[in-house]
């Protein structure tokens, strides 16, 4: 057993670097060999030399002993001089080792020293690698930037499967970035390329990202289609995996529609699939939309529990994205329990990681759950500032269902402060926009919330119209606790109208 004092010094890498500088270069270089051949040795030799990286389905790493020194190995070789076949072998198992670990900034940089060590296509490759994971830890500049260096290398002969794995990675960052037909085009090629090629399982793949863009874009029965054609070629090949990642975003589809019922029972069939795969972070993403289900049918208690554990799981796998959106809905929860000082806390939270990660999308939406946080503290100009502000950016982003939202937000906010003709147009809008884009909920949110400033403007038939429009919306959602608040607010608005309290 090594004593304390030398386990220290092994163990810390600031002094071992520093003991290290105090060499002269050459023993240095020598120290790192030496270093480098001992490890090697005590794991039993090095690992197998890899096939060459091609734009393939990637395969798992095949286990081997120097995995838990595969970064020092790296950079062991690189201060060693070792030659670029040495080098290039543990800096790509640190790369792929890095990915598994979901350390995706890691992950990124080893990419990118594996690039510099190859060229052609499989350098396209390893810098498409590393756009995804910066993606993935939300560095969308970093994202486009590699992606299209690599793009610029599938142009070369035999480049046609590289080209279609970067644009499919690259729709992906335009989505995020708000550039949403530029993101569709991209997967619409990316589709065709899959069909021309007769690859049926990137075809369910292609299929599965353009059900998602059809969705931002409010396209529900499209996204239907598209998703439900993914679902089947996944069960066709038995990927279980894909069948996971599609049953979760048919469920999402499900539940924006009204279909609670059947939302939430296959939100259950993928938490099963992902759990029974081992794919973590998509376990977690999938117990975040199980969770605002519960939140939206009146089951707080269970939503909480579950955001909760979703957030645990992020913050260990390092999505930094997907954590603060979770973080932004559990916000939300706190604001509907009165808990504002919780939730201003984590709302200010996930719009400084969105800010860094450059999600404009998640950085509206975070502005429009600050703006309501205002308003329930009655604080209305700060409230409407940032509700025009998340709205500015929903236009500039094309998504329609954000800017529907939005609407009826801004319509709320005005109402309140005595302008009603004015919310009264802009609700008209909202509803519009909730209509033609499928957004059931909202449509049932803002008809009721539409109600009430038509019920201050003396409109009383009207009023019942959309009120029972709305709220018959809501129960059919199973969405009882909005209703529940709803009816309380109708009563005093019909009592400060001087009118009988409409039915519920």
């Amino acid at each position: 057993m090594l004593p304390a004092e030398t386990a220290y010094l092994f163990r810390h890498s600031l002094l071992r670097d520093a003991a290290y500088q105090l060499q002269l270069p050459s023993d240095r270089a020598r120290l790192h060999g030496l270093a480098f051949a001992l490890i090697e040795e005590i794991c039993g030799g090095r690992p197998p030399v890899p096939a060459e990286l091609e734009a393939e389905e990637e395969l798992a790493l095949a286990p081997h002993a120097t995995d838990a020194f595969a970064e020092d190995l790296a950079e062991h070789a690189r201060l060693a001089e070792k030659s670029r076949d040495v080098r290039a072998i543990y800096i790509r198992r640190a790369a792929e080792l890095s990915e598994q670990r979901f350390r995706h900034s890691a992950a990124q940089a080893y990419w990118e020293a594996f690039a510099d060590l190859v060229e052609g296509i499989p350098r396209g490759v390893a810098l498409t690698r590393a756009g995804g994971a910066a993606r993935a830890d939300g560095r969308m500049q970093d994202a486009e930037r590699l992606l299209r260096e690599a793009l610029a290398l599938a142009d070369a002969p035999g480049g046609e499967k590289l080209k279609t794995l970067a644009l499919s990675t690259l729709s992906v960052v335009c989505l995020r970035t708000g550039r949403s037909q530029a993101a569709e085009s991209m997967c619409r090629e990316v589709l065709e390329r899959h069909l021309k090629a007769g690859d049926r399982r990137g075809e369910g793949a292609a299929l599965g990202d353009l059900a998602l863009l059809c969705q931002e874009a409010g396209r529900i029965d499209e996204a239907e289609r598209a998703g439900n054609r993914a679902l089947a070629i996944a069960r066709e090949f038995g990927d279980r995996h894909s069948e996971g990642i599609t049953l979760r975003d048919l469920a999402g589809l499900a539940l924006v529609t009204g279909r609670v019922d059947e939302a939430e029972q296959m939100y259950l069939q993928a938490l099963a699939i992902l759990e029974e795969v081992g794919n973590v972070r998509s376990h977690a993403l999938t117990l975040g939309n199980l969770a605002t289900l519960y939140l939206e049918t009146g089951r707080a208690g269970e939503a909480a529990k579950t955001y909760e554990t979703c957030l645990s799981i992020l913050r260990l796998v390092g999505d930094r994205r997907s954590e603060s959106t979770i973080m932004g809905n559990l916000a939300n929860l706190h604001r509907e329990a009165g808990r504002f000082a919780q939730a201003r806390r984590l709302n200010e939270q996930a719009l400084r990681l969105l800010r860094e990660a450059g999600d404009r999308r998640g950085e509206g939406f975070t502005l429009a759950n600050l703006a309501m946080l205002a308003h329930d503290e009655g604080r209305p100009e700060e409230a409407e500032s940032a509700t025009r502000t998340s709205l500015a950016i929903f236009r500039d982003i094309g998504d329609r269902r954000g800017e529907g939202v939005l609407l009826g937000n801004l319509a709320s906010i005005l109402r309140d402060s005595r302008r009603e003709e004015l919310a009264a147009t802009m609700y008209l809008e909202a509803l519009q926009i909730h209509r033609e884009v499928g957004h059931r909920r909202y449509d049932g949110i803002h008809s009721c919330d539409f109600a009430r400033c038509l019920l201050s403007l003396g409109r009383f038939a009207e009023a019942q119209s959309a009120w029972r429009h709305g709220i018959e919306i809501l129960r059919a959602l199973h969405d009882l606790s909005r209703v529940e608040r709803q009816v309380v607010a109708m009563r005093e608005a019909c009592r400060k109208a001087g009118v009988p309290a409409l039915e519920a």
